[in-house]
């Protein structure tokens, strides 16, 4: 809980444009029972027209009500959902294997992994994702013995599908699992396909509304399939797929993907590959472990269909798996007492180490990577923003106006005032304007003769030397953590 709560409002060092969207939905859910668009309790939120699932957002309006909107609230679900997820990680390892020393070192494992306290100290949905799909996999485990558990599981994998897009894919994997398990009872057959059928009924509803297909289309390795033959696009898929159980990948160079690593490290700390080795030999022995190897096999499948080579967030399942693994190939080689004492000392070491990224190294070399510094220039503006007609804004960063509307608290009712209607904002939008704030390039030739304009920009948008001979006044340089100048912030 420590790692997970510790400088909560520091690293990460600024919320991404999915975290702000996540918050400034809840808030405005809140306060007008709308989303940001002006949609009334949607059951998919079209923030930057992926339709988000809803569950992150809703879940999210209790603690902003009670901590305001920031960054600690925004993340205050993935946070509790990671520690319910280092329970259940330890549960599931515990009921799988049927020895709680698996268990117990899996849930130490879950506690200090780099990829858990990665995801769980963002405001991610993925993690809120990975508890469901733990507490399905427990039920699908319980069903072993008592059938009417797979009816549970079922439910708890649909409630999934309104947590993540990747759940929608595992949803379809575990309805196929309980149907092949039930047998040919006719009457359990009937009562399952109708449990399916509920249980996925907002999944359905997604299909014909299109906001479950926005997501797929947008990321789908289908993309890809035009411009290559198809024995290309194979080797795509299939080079996709085993990437996810590339030693290298996982322990050594981790994911390039913006924000899903810490500095330093892969998804596991080297020092737990000879145990991952040892546990995967042990699980592809044993017939008692068939239920994991099945979790093994399946877990890549949601991230095989995208077109991202290596991305974690999609697969926290296949990662939890890997950990129960790994505590496997712990357990088998720590009754040795030397070896015993000698990796648990490197396994201590090498915490430390991660803690040490995720405190200090990671925030300070991956700013960037979080769209750092609007919080710091909200804080500069807001003040005097009255003395201006109006701001102009030039970022950097993608979905600038999010992020301005997160930290800068606007009021939801003014801001669905200020866009008129859902209707009015095109897909894709062309322009983030609102209120006083207009988003574009700054051109100081052509901008030096506004007047009551508050300009946000870098230097070499708004140069010292032009500002100073315009008799331009700069009112703060934001400086990033490694000493350089994020924004300038002026005003006529």
């Amino acid at each position: 809980m420590f790692a997970r709560f510790s400088f909560a409002a520091f690293s990460p060092p600024s919320v991404n444009w999915d975290e702000a969207a996540f918050g400034y939905n809840a808030y405005s859910l809140l306060l007008t029972g709308k989303d940001e668009y002006g949609y009334k309790l949607p059951l998919a939120f079209r923030s930057f027209d992926e339709y988000k699932p809803p569950l992150y957002v809703y879940l999210s309006v209790p603690f902003i009500k009670f901590m305001g909107l920031n960054d600690i609230s925004v993340r205050m679900v993935s946070r509790v959902s990671g520690i319910f997820g280092v329970i259940l990680i330890m549960v599931v390892a515990t009921l799988i294997t049927r020895n709680w020393m698996v268990g117990l070192i899996g849930g130490f494992l879950a506690a200090v992994e780099p990829w858990v306290l990665m995801f769980s100290r963002m405001g991610v949905e993925a993690t809120l994702s990975l508890t469901l799909f733990l507490i399905c996999l427990a039920w699908l485990i319980k069903a072993e013995k008592q059938s009417r558990y797979y009816y549970w599981a079922l439910v708890t994998a649909g409630i999934n599908t309104l947590a993540y897009h990747s759940a929608k894919v595992y949803f379809g994997i575990i309805a196929v699992y309980v149907l092949t398990r039930v047998g040919r009872d006719t009457k359990k057959l009937i009562r399952t396909g109708a449990v399916i059928l509920l249980a996925g009924g907002p999944m359905i509803w997604g299909l014909f509304t299109g906001s479950t297909l926005a997501r797929f289309n947008y990321t789908s390795i289908l993309t890809l399939a035009k411009d290559r033959p198809m024995f290309v696009f194979v080797g795509e898929v299939v080079n996709r797929y085993f990437s996810y159980f590339n030693p290298t990948n996982l322990f050594v160079r981790g994911s390039n993907e913006t924000g899903q690593k810490l500095e330093g490290f892969a998804p596991y700390m080297k020092i737990e590959f000879v145990f991952w080795i040892v546990g995967l030999c042990i699980v592809i022995s044993d017939k008692k472990l068939s239920l994991l190897k099945k979790w093994l096999l399946v877990g890549a499948i949601p991230a095989m269909i995208t077109w991202s080579w290596f991305s974690l967030v999609r697969i926290l399942p296949l990662l939890a798996a890997f950990t129960i693994v790994i505590a496997i190939g712990m357990t088998k080689l720590l009754k040795k007492r030397v070896l015993g004492v000698l990796f648990v000392g490197f396994l201590v070491i090498n915490t430390v180490w991660v803690l040490s990224s995720v405190w200090f190294t990671t925030p300070y070399f991956q700013y960037g990577d979080w769209q750092w510094g609007f919080r710091e220039v909200v804080e500069v503006i807001k003040p005097i923003e009255k003395d201006y007609d109006w701001i102009v804004w030039e970022s950097p960063h993608a979905q600038p106006h999010i992020l301005t509307l997160f930290y800068w608290n606007y009021p939801p009712n003014q801001y669905h005032k200020d866009i008129v209607s859902p209707e009015s904002i095109p897909s894709p939008r062309l322009s983030f304007d609102f209120g006083k704030f207009r988003f574009r390039k700054i051109y100081w030739p052509e901008d030096r003769g506004l007047k009551k304009v508050l300009f946000v920009g870098g230097v070499y948008s708004l140069p010292e030397s032009d500002l100073a001979r315009d008799q331009v006044k700069i009112i703060k340089d934001i400086i990033d953590p490694q000493g350089y100048v994020s924004f300038r912030i002026a005003g006529t």
